[in-house]
C-alpha cells in the first residue's frame, strides 16, 4: 500500500513511548521513500510530555512512508508551541542528534524483527 503525504504536512512515527515528528519535504514514489525534515522527538508518559528534543537543525531523513502516519493537530500544536518557545541553538545539538540516531536504530531493529517474525509465520 502506497501512502501519499503532501509537502509541508506534519507526520509522526510512534515507537514505544517516543514520537518523532517531521515535516514532509517530498514523496519519492519511484523508490517508495519519503524525504522528511525532523522537527522534534517527544518522550511521553501516558498522555503527558516528559521530554522534548528539538531536532529542527538535525539532518534530514529518507525513509519508507509506511513507517509514518499523519500527525493529529491535537498532538502537533503543543509540540510546535513548545518548539517555538525554545531558542534554536547556534551550535548543533549533539544530544538531540544522538537521541535521533538511537531512535532510528531502534525503529529499524523493531521493523526488522517484526518482518522476520511475519516471514517465519508465513512458512
Amino acid at each position: 500500500m502506497l501512502l501519499l503525504f503532501c509537502s509541508n504536512q506534519i507526520i509522526c512515527i510512534d515507537l514505544d513511548n517516543r514520537r518523532l515528528f517531521a515535516e514532509v519535504i517530498q514523496m519519492i514514489p519511484d523508490r517508495d521513500r519519503l524525504w522528511a525534515r525532523p522537527l522534534a522527538l517527544a518522550e511521553q508518559e501516558q498522555y503527558n510530555l516528559r521530554l522534548l528534543h528539538d531536532l529542527r537543525e538535525a539532518p534530514q531523513l529518507i525513509l519508507p512512508p509506511a513507517l509514518f502516519r499523519a500527525a493529529l493537530d491535537t498532538e502537533v500544536i503543543p509540540i510546535i508551541t513548545e518548539l517555538f518557545q525554545l531558542e534554536i541553538l547556534t551550535k548543533p545539538d549533539v544530544v538531540g542528534y544522538q537521541v535521533l540516531n538511537i531512535f532510528i536504530d531502534s525503529l529499524f531493529h523493531a521493523n526488522q524483527c517484526s518482518t522476520i517474525i511475519l516471514n517465519k509465520s508465513a512458512d
